[in-house]
């Protein structure tokens, strides 16, 4: 099995300047390979999930505790090596990942979050070492609503490895 976790960016941007026509093309590709296994650059676990968050709600993933991968088994990696959130384009509100006091260090800080807005997607990969999942002080992988009014509603995709 390999997985690959995939940014494209591709277009154009035409401008028009007092006369003629100006534009310029991009087409820039990343990409994060995934080997099945358990040493560094490889994932043996997937957690996915439909999100839905009530207004002005948090809700915490233990990565260390009861959540179950995609055959139904225990999702308990020792190492992350990619999180993937999506907000459907429909959200009033955003999703904020990250801020919990015990979250995995996805950011310098555990306090920090980023705000995925509607129609948004967050990517982080870590090939080679993953992030370290750390059972009680390291573990939790906190998504929010950021406000009240409406539910906001999504996916993510977590890939670990044991380790």
């Amino acid at each position: 099995m390999t997985i690959t976790v995939r940014a494209k960016v591709e277009g154009a941007l035409a401008l028009s300047p007092d006369f003629g026509e100006a534009s310029a093309k991009i087409m820039e590709a990343f990409s994060q390979a995934f080997e099945q296994g358990t040493a560094n650059g490889e994932i043996d676990k997937i957690y996915v999930e439909s999100i839905n968050i009530a207004a002005s709600t948090t809700t915490d993933y233990d990565l260390a505790g009861s959540l179950l991968d995609i055959y139904g088994l225990a999702f308990t990696p020792a190492e992350i090596a990619a999180v993937i959130v999506y907000a459907d384009a429909a959200n009033v509100n955003n999703i904020v990942v990250g801020g919990d006091a015990n979250g995995v260090p996805i950011f310098t800080d555990k306090s920090d979050s980023i705000p995925v807005r509607p129609g948004s997607l967050f990517v982080i990969t870590a090939g080679g070492a993953g992030i370290a999942v750390t059972a009680s002080t390291g573990d939790i992988l906190q998504l929010a609503n950021s406000s009240s009014g409406s539910a906001v509603t999504g996916k993510m995709i977590v890939l670990g490895r044991s380790a």
